[in-house]
């Protein structure tokens, strides 16, 4: 059973510094997300009451927890497709819509910025090919 201290701090700390994050996740930088992951580095020491030398990764994998960054990356894939099963009269699919739109000039794909800063948070993580309709945008 989970402790009332684990409770809160992934009902409350983890979905505040989520919020949003299927919109803004992809412009995240890493050491952001290493500031992020560093809160939920030191509630788990002092939860479990080991010493500050155990590894993060060590504490995750003895605890089951999942770095908040793939917290994030969860999120960020249902909303996406969720949206891609919404109809198309629908403001956010329209919106989808227009980001996956590539457009080709000359010598250049010009696409959202978003859409691929998305496609490069997900292919660091080896994860790309969950995003189908955002394959035009890498290149």
């Amino acid at each position: 059973m989970r402790s009332m201290r684990s409770m809160l701090f992934n009902d409350m700390v983890v979905q505040v510094l989520l919020h949003g994050v299927e919109v803004r996740g992809g412009i995240i930088s890493l050491s952001a997300w290493n500031e992020i992951e560093k809160i939920q580095n030191l509630f788990l020491h002092r939860q479990l009451g080991v010493k500050f030398s155990t590894s993060y990764l060590v504490i995750l994998l003895g605890t089951r927890a999942p770095p908040i960054e793939v917290l994030a990356m969860c999120i960020a894939y249902k909303y996406i497709t969720n949206v891609k099963n919404l109809p198309n009269h629908k403001l956010a699919k329209q919106a989808q819509n227009i980001g996956c739109n590539v457009q080709k000039t000359k010598s250049k794909i010009l696409s959202s910025s978003k859409v691929l800063d998305i496609v490069k948070w997900f292919k660091r993580w080896g994860a790309k090919d969950l995003l189908e309709c955002y394959e035009v945008c890498d290149h």
